[in-house]
C-alpha cells in the first residue's frame, strides 16, 4: 500500500475498527463527530488518527457509565 493511505479508511474499515454498522460511520460524518474527506466520486474517506480518537473518546465514555 503507498504511504499516503496506509492510514486512510473507508467507512467499511472504520467500521469494523469500531464495531458498528457503516450506517453509524456515515452519521459520525454527517454530525461531525468524525471528520472525512470525499473523494470526486462522493466516496468518505477517514484519517486512522481521527478514528483512533474517537475511539477512545469511546471508550473512556463506556467506563464512565459502567
Amino acid at each position: 500500500m503507498p504511504e499516503q493511505t496506509k492510514d486512510l479508511l473507508l467507512a467499511a474499515g472504520v467500521a469494523r475498527l469500531c464495531g458498528v454498522t457503516p450506517a453509524t460511520v456515515r452519521l459520525w460524518e454527517r454530525t461531525g463527530r468524525l471528520p472525512a474527506v470525499r473523494t470526486a466520486d462522493g466516496v468518505r474517506i477517514f484519517r486512522r488518527e481521527d478514528v483512533t480518537r474517537l475511539a477512545s473518546e469511546r471508550e473512556r465514555t463506556k467506563k464512565a457509565v459502567a
